[in-house]
């Protein structure tokens, strides 16, 4: 479920940022750590998927 969230949550910040970058707000900032996370649970949901 972390997965699901966090890649949504991602794409409409990435999506957002596409359509408003006048530099005011720090979108890129947040869709890096967005993207990151969805990244790190990823991996660890395949790698606790494989160690079982």
């Amino acid at each position: 479920m972390w997965l699901i969230i966090l890649a949504l949550s991602a794409a409409i910040a990435t999506a957002i940022w596409y359509a408003k970058d006048d530099g005011t707000l720090k979108m890129n900032v947040l869709c890096m750590v967005l993207w990151g996370a969805t990244i790190m649970v990823f991996v660890d949901h395949t790698l606790g998927y494989l160690m079982e």
